[in-house]
């Protein structure tokens, strides 16, 4: 039997997604199982959607050297630093993402991304450890690979959750681009309609239909010439543009 404290990073989810992240080399019809054969929360049974708090005790009954083989996890890649750092404090940090540069891995890159500099930059900071169970450093917000801009990571899972919170909620935290644009734009204009998305080539066209989701779009002109604007952009609903 192996016994565990649920930590502050920890707390807050449900007892099956705990163990999905935590057991990370387990087939979830084996964490299934388990929940109901070989685990207890202070000392009871508990259901999958059991929520979890800080100093919740946790009781395993399988071997340490079985669960060490179910929570091993790979060396994360040490990755270069690239980025600038605009803002940092005890709960995140706010980082400038250069031009080229994915925010998270993706099947052809899984080395070198914003995320894995990130932590790789706050593990030699002493502010990250892979002893964590669940939780890493991640981000907020995420910019495309060409676009450069600010992402916000929270440090624990506390601000990582309230900062979430604020991007989903309109108006929470307001999202403004820089761009060029062919043609002069001499007024602010607001864009409204349906794009539809096509996930192989990542391109919206301006269309409805089955899949389309509603976008606005405010476009502010700051300066134009030789047949171009530099232009202020808003997206006032998370959509890719």
């Amino acid at each position: 039997m192996v016994e565990i404290t649920v930590g502050v990073n920890d707390a807050g989810q449900r007892l099956d997604r705990f163990l999905k992240k935590y057991l990370r080399n387990a087939p979830l019809s084996h964490i299934y199982r388990m929940i109901r054969k070989d685990i207890k929360v202070n000392g009871k049974r508990a259901k999958n959607d059991a929520m979890l708090s800080e100093g919740d005790v946790l009781r395993i009954y399988i071997s340490e050297e079985e669960l060490a083989g179910l929570t091993r996890r790979k060396k994360a890649p040490a990755a270069k630093k690239q980025f600038r750092i605009a803002y940092e404090d005890s709960d995140i940090i706010i980082v400038e993402k250069p031009f080229g540069l994915l925010t998270h891995g993706d099947r052809n890159e899984k080395k070198n991304t914003l995320q894995n500099q990130v932590q790789s930059y706050l593990a030699s900071m002493h502010e990250f450890s892979d002893d964590e169970r669940t939780f890493s450093p991640s981000p907020v917000n995420r910019l495309d690979r060409n676009t450069t801009g600010l992402v916000i990571f929270g440090k624990n899972a506390e601000a990582l959750r309230e900062y979430s919170k604020l991007i989903r909620e309109r108006g929470g935290v307001n999202k403004y681009y820089l761009t060029v644009t062919a043609g002069a734009i001499k007024d602010g204009m607001k864009l409204e309609g349906e794009l539809s998305k096509d996930e192989r080539t990542n391109t919206v066209t301006p269309r409805g239909g089955t899949g389309s989701k509603h976008a606005v779009t405010i476009v502010r002109p700051v300066k134009t010439a030789d047949g171009y604007t530099l232009a202020e952009i808003e997206l006032v609903t998370g959509r890719t543009h």
